[in-house]
């Protein structure tokens, strides 16, 4: 005996013979066929869904910045639409101020033109009522100076 067989024969672990060559060969074949029935499909599969991860991943990224660009632009929009919002306020308030201003003249010159008038219709009924008691002034004086003496003056 070899000492190889020395050291083998008492453990009883492996007996090299043609039952192990049969499971060596069965073993072989049922890994070529579950390598080509199961093993390279999962693998494929895991990859696939890897390469859609990873697709999905990036289409992510694009839709992201896409979505920040669009933001940006939509500020950018909103911060012009504003500006132009507040000078046409502007615009609007300034007109509004000049025509206030133009109504409030008008209304001034129209009532100091009324006023006016009226003082000048004023001044002329209190001259007419004037003439006219001065007319009276004669016949008024006689009449009080009668009742006061108690004769005709």
């Amino acid at each position: 005996m070899s000492p190889q067989e020395l050291i083998l024969a008492p453990m009883g672990l492996i007996d090299v013979d043609l039952t192990f060559v049969i499971q060596l060969v069965l073993f072989l074949a049922f890994f070529v066929v579950m390598r080509s029935l199961v093993f390279k499909p999962v693998l494929a599969s895991i990859e696939l869904r890897a390469d859609k991860t990873e697709k999905a991943r990036r289409e992510a990224r694009a839709l992201a910045a896409r979505s920040e660009e669009l933001a940006a632009r939509y500020q950018q929009e909103m911060g012009a639409a504003r500006a132009k919002a507040i000078s046409a306020r502007a615009a609007l308030r300034s007109e509004g101020v000049t025509r206030r201003e133009s109504v409030v003249s008008e209304a001034r010159e129209a009532s100091a033109r009324s006023l006016e008038q009226v003082r000048a219709d004023v001044d002329r009924q209190f001259g007419a009522a004037r003439e006219q008691m001065l007319l009276q002034v004669d016949d008024l004086a006689r009449t009080v100076a009668r009742k006061i003496l108690g004769r005709n003056v």
